[in-house]
């Protein structure tokens, strides 16, 4: 009974960490992306990559950085109980629609900053379930 709990646990932690990884990814592309359009705007329809500046990667980015980070988040949150990535996580999505529905000539500036808060939230989630690797069920015996 016992090794199919920390069965379950590992891959419990496995997927967490999966999830944190794509979610990092994510959130730092959309930091990148939201970082160099300005100043690529103009370039990217020369080499056919005009699309990069639609609203429906922007949108897409967005989806997929939210998603994953709910997911691992709220996940993972069960193993570690702790609320600095969630608050790191909700910062970044601060910032973010700060940036598109209030503040539009620095928006850039602040969807960037948010994208990397948003990888933090996942580097703190990735550090905090390194920490309780153990199955919490059975980390006593």
């Amino acid at each position: 009974m016992q090794q199919n709990c920390i069965y379950i646990c590992r891959m419990k932690t496995f997927t967490s960490t999966l999830l944190d990884r794509l979610g990092m990814g994510s959130a730092l592309a959309c930091a990148v992306h939201c970082a160099l359009l300005p100043f690529l705007a103009g370039f990217l329809p020369l080499i056919g990559w005009g699309f990069l500046s639609g609203s429906v990667v922007e949108f897409f980015m967005l989806s997929l950085s939210f998603i994953l980070g709910s997911i691992s988040l709220g996940s993972s949150w069960f193993t570690h109980r702790q609320w600095k990535p969630f608050i790191f996580f909700l910062m970044g999505l601060l910032f973010i629609f700060a940036g598109h529905l209030i503040w539009h000539e620095d928006e850039s500036w602040f969807v960037a900053l948010g994208g990397m808060l948003l990888a933090l939230a996942h580097y703190f989630n990735l550090q905090l379930l390194r920490k309780k690797a153990a199955c919490p069920t059975h980390s006593s015996s």
